[in-house]
């Protein structure tokens, strides 16, 4: 904790102003916390990019890849992202296709997964993306980005 008196004179003699800090800030995978709040070394709080690299298909999301972008090195071979319904509430995730063959995004158990009408669960191909975002703590999902047309 830290405070100071805020004014000078009679009026403001006994006003305080009292600044306290919680000891318990963590590092976490989206956002880095440093320094110790002094005059020379300030409270620093750094946004971070999570990023993994998918090389191994099908692969089912986890809920440790909530707010990463996934790059998906699948070569000339057409894969599969599967979403549980497991996912933490609120997960979100871009998917950023590498390599040439297709890559499809389905869904396992009681999973719903929202399309916009006139496309399909299949990314556009090579350096194209999709976005993943579970609705709160439901099982619907929503996948927008740069996706196939429906033939």
């Amino acid at each position: 904790d830290y405070s100071y008196n805020v004014g000078v004179g009679p009026e403001n003699t006994n006003t305080i102003l009292v600044l306290g800090f919680n000891p318990y800030l963590e590092n976490t995978a989206t956002a880095s916390i440093s320094g110790n709040a002094s005059f020379s070394t300030p409270f620093k709080v750094e946004t971070l990019n999570p990023q993994k690299t998918i090389n191994t298909f099908p692969y089912e999301l986890l809920s440790t890849d909530n707010q990463h972008t996934l790059f998906v090195t699948n070569a000339g071979s057409n894969v599969e992202i599967r979403i549980p319904d497991t996912l933490s509430d609120n997960f979100t995730c871009v998917i950023i296709q590498e390599g040439t063959g297709t890559v499809t995004v389905t869904t396992l158990g009681s999973t719903v997964l929202n399309i916009p009408s006139g496309l399909t669960a299949v990314i556009k191909g090579q350096y194209h993306w999709a976005m993943l975002e579970k609705k709160g703590a439901t099982t619907s999902h929503y996948l927008g980005g740069s996706l196939k047309t429906t033939p």
